[in-house]
C-alpha cells in the first residue's frame, strides 16, 4: 500500500495552542512536546508509522477475507474462467437433460427401401445429432476439470472431487457406449464405438432425473454459485479507493493522510 502524506508548509500552527498564561513547567514541556511531534513528521517517521499501520491492518483483512467460507485467493482471472467452464457444462448437460420436443433423445422418422423397392419407414434416433451433443459434454466437462483444479476455492475443489466421484461410479456404462474415463479423470469419446452402441441406453445414462448427466449438472450448477460468490466477496472487499468496505471497514482513522 502506498502512503502518501500532505502536510502544511508552514508548521507554526503547532506551536499556536500555547497560552502565555501556562505555567513555565507546562509552557516548556508542551513546546518539548511540538517540537518532538514537528521532528517526527519532519523526518519522516509519521509517514513510516502509518504506513505500517496500514499495512498490518491490510494483512488482517486478508487473513479474515481467507476464513471466511467460500472466500479464495483465487484471481480474477482464475475465477472468471471457473465460471465460464462451469456455465458451459451445465449448459451441455442441459441440453441432454431436456425433454419433450427439444430432447435430443427424441425419435425421427426415417425411410429406407430394400432391394426390391419396397420402402419401409421406422423411428429412429438421430445418431449423429445425439453424438454432437454427448461430444459437446466430453468437451466441457474436460474443461472444468482443467479450470477447477486451479482453484483454491475448497468448495469448488470439493464439488470437482464429487464429479469425479460420480464419473468413476458410471465407468463402465459410460465405456460401453464409447467414452473412455482416462489416467488424469478427463473423458474421450469414440466416434464409432459411440455411433454403435444403443442409444437407449445412452438416453439412459445422460437423460433424466438421478442420470449421471442430471449429477454432473447439479454440481456444474454449485460450482458457478460459488464461483460468483468467490467473485462477489472479492470485488466487495475493496472500495475504489482502497477503502475497506462491509464487514471489513477498519474506519476512517487517518484517512486524510491516504
Amino acid at each position: 500500500m502506498s502512503i502518501s502524506i500532505s502536510a502544511r508548509t508552514d508548521y507554526s500552527y503547532l506551536f499556536s495552542g500555547l497560552s502565555s498564561s501556562n505555567s513555565k513547567g507546562n509552557s516548556n514541556s508542551s513546546i518539548f512536546n511540538l517540537i518532538s511531534d514537528y521532528n517526527t513528521i519532519k523526518s519522516g517517521s509519521y509517514g513510516k508509522l502509518m504506513k505500517a499501520y496500514y499495512t498490518q491492518n491490510n494483512d488482517s483483512v486478508s487473513k479474515v477475507a481467507e476464513s471466511k467460507s467460500g472466500i479464495s485467493k483465487d484471481t480474477d482471472q482464475t475465477i472468471a474462467k471457473v465460471k465460464s467452464s462451469s456455465s458451459e457444462l451445465y449448459s451441455s448437460t442441459e441440453a441432454l437433460l431436456e425433454k419433450g420436443s427439444k430432447s435430443v433423445f427424441n425419435k425421427k422418422e426415417v425411410t429406407t427401401k430394400n432391394e426390391n423397392g419396397v420402402e419401409t419407414t421406422t423411428q429412429e434416433y438421430d445418431t449423429d445429432a445425439i453424438y454432437k451433443a454427448v461430444s459437446s459434454f466430453v468437451d466441457d466437462y474436460n474443461n472444468m476439470l482443467e479450470h477447477g483444479s486451479d482453484s483454491s476455492n475448497s468448495k469448488i475443489l470439493n464439488s470437482l472431487k464429487t464429479m469425479i466421484t460420480s464419473t468413476v461410479a458410471n465407468e463402465k456404462s459410460l465405456a460401453s457406449i464409447g467414452i473412455t474415463v482416462e489416467g488424469n479423470d478427463t473423458l474421450s469419446i469414440d466416434e464409432e464405438t459411440f455411433k454403435n452402441a444403443n442409444m437407449a441406453k445412452v438416453q439412459s445414462v445422460f437423460n433424466g432425473t438421478g442420470s449421471y448427466g442430471y449429477s454432473i449438472n447439479t454440481k456444474a450448477s454449485f460450482i458457478n454459485m460459488y464461483a460468483a460468490n468467490d467473485a462477489s466477496s472479492a470485488s466487495g472487499l475493496y472500495g475504489s479507493s482502497a477503502s475497506y468496505l462491509n464487514s471489513y471497514n477498519t474506519g476512517n482513522i487517518y484517512s486524510s493522510y491516504i
